[in-house]
């Protein structure tokens, strides 16, 4: 088996896997649908601009919505030693998706020195330079009673009022407990939760204006700026890379 390789994985709408660790590194690329990266830090959004790295033997599960098709890179850590270390984002410009769709042609199956090999070589050095801004990442919540009241709370109604009576706790003790908890302000973090879920219906080709409003926006422009903050893309791109699926909104 070469030392670097991209697999290719056909997801159906509403993929779970099984947690798991690997002594190679991954990179989750889905060119098209988005695939969800969860780990015992949180969890990640993978879609057609942006990948998610995870380094060797982090214990993570990756799901997926839209009829999501991943082009994932795997790469030995012996072989490429300084390779996708962090867990991390990583922009994804259009050489850089084309390079990984045309090596997912090739799987295992090529020589040293082979044309497959410098394209593989090149991906690998260009997603070194790649990290995002992107702040799509949410941590997980810790507290017990503060994670089932964001459970009972439908998702467009995800008020800090609400949440922290539903936890039992008052808006201060709330507010104080969340942020030590997670490392941000429950604003912030129900702000990644809206992007994250508006992310998986996009994928199942919902409207932005039903996003919009599942979410609890007054407006599809809120949303949309919102998504744009978060993501350094629009909503739009979720659903026409998603566009060869078609489902009934739920």
């Amino acid at each position: 088996m070469r030392p670097a390789y991209v697999r290719v994985f056909d997801y159906p709408n509403g993929y779970v896997g099984n947690f798991h660790r690997h002594r190679i590194a991954q990179l989750v690329y889905p060119v098209r649908g988005v695939a969800s990266v969860t780990t015992d830090h949180g969890e990640w959004i993978a879609s057609p601009s942006q990948g998610t790295v995870i380094p060797p033997w982090i214990a993570h599960r990756v799901s997926a919505d839209g009829n999501a098709l991943l082009h994932c890179l795997f790469v030995d850590p012996h072989a490429y030693p300084q390779a996708m270390r962090a867990l991390t984002m990583v922009s994804v410009t259009p050489l850089l998706h084309e390079l990984i769709k045309e090596a997912g042609r090739y799987f295992v199956d090529y020589e040293e020195d082979s044309t497959a090999e410098r394209i593989i070589r090149l991906i690998i050095e260009l997603l070194d330079t790649q990290r995002t801004s992107s702040n799509a990442w949410l941590p997980v919540i810790s507290n017990d009673r503060i994670r089932q009241a964001v459970t009972d709370s439908p998702t467009g109604y995800l008020r800090t009022a609400g949440v922290a009576a539903g936890a039992a706790y008052s808006v201060r003790q709330f507010s104080r407990i969340f942020k030590n908890d997670t490392g941000m302000s429950f604003k912030d973090w129900r702000a990644i939760y809206q992007v994250q879920t508006g992310m998986r219906l996009l994928a199942r080709n919902a409207s932005v204006t039903d996003v919009a409003t599942a979410l609890g926006f007054s407006s599809s422009s809120a949303f949309i700026h919102l998504f744009r903050r978060h993501t350094g893309m629009t909503p739009s791109l979720i659903r026409q890379a998603s566009a060869q699926f078609t489902s009934t909104f739920e």
